[in-house]
């Protein structure tokens, strides 16, 4: 690691020679007191003089106008919350380096496969939502595919009770209470949707029990019914959201 460094004479490049003792930025200072226990952390690289008086000035205060702006830029639009965090963490002790042609070429590729995924994984979407509004209409508009997922088909979900349908996805959790014999889970994957999302913290569990409890019926609806819309789904989801 290489650590640019400001003095009053000109910038200081300087090599890190144990990176771990940067970790402890409280007993950092202490090595700077001495010359030879300075030595024993980092090795002089390079250093450029200033010119003139001048020269140190303008020097100064482009850093001072530069330097801060890039750790206060909104990346959150483009980065995760914790990415966002580390990268702002990052420039206040990196000024970053320069970027060749195969860095850029490579950059350039990276991010033409992360559109790619994108896209892909739109394209997937609308091929699942189009499937699921086909093979089970009242299910997709009331929950979701993901129980279909948990169950194996749809045709097994049908013959499971509502109490399963209401922990399905919690069975590691079920068994460790068994074997610990500790309290059982109460929910599973339906605690996650989004009906139960918007319901007051206090009323969620009442939502998950009736949401496990209607689901359990369209289930049997969209596996035996003759019906191929979404009618009983939809009008089930408007008065559990009332």
């Amino acid at each position: 690691m290489l650590v640019l460094f400001e003095t009053p004479v000109g910038f200081a490049l300087f090599k890190v020679l144990d990176e771990g003792k940067l970790d402890k930025v409280e007993d950092l200072s202490k090595k700077f007191l001495a010359l030879e226990s300075a030595r024993k952390v980092v090795s002089l690289k390079a250093f450029s003089k200033f010119e003139n008086a001048v020269e140190a000035l303008e020097t100064v205060t482009k850093l001072l106008e530069n330097a801060p702006n890039k750790a206060k830029l909104d990346f959150s639009e483009i980065l995760p919350e914790e990415v966002e965090i580390e990268l702002k963490e990052a420039t206040t002790i990196s000024m970053g380096t320069e970027i060749n042609d195969l860095d850029l070429m490579n950059i350039k590729d990276m991010c033409d496969q992360v559109l790619n995924l994108a896209e892909y994984q739109d394209q997937l979407c609308d091929y699942l939502n189009s499937r699921m509004n086909t093979v089970a209409p009242n299910l997709t508009a009331l929950v979701g595919a993901r129980l279909i997922a948990h169950g194996g088909s749809l045709l097994n979900l049908s013959k499971q009770p509502s109490s399963t349908v209401q922990i399905l996805g919690a069975e590691k959790a079920l068994f460790r209470a068994l074997k610990i014999k500790h309290s059982s889970p109460k929910y599973g994957i339906i605690y996650h949707a989004s009906l139960v999302g918007q319901a007051a913290p206090k009323r969620k569990g009442k939502i998950s029990r009736s949401l496990a409890a209607k689901a359990a019926l369209v289930i049997r609806c969209d596996a035996h019914g003759d019906d191929q819309d979404n009618f009983m789904g939809l009008e089930i989801r408007a008065k559990l959201e009332e």
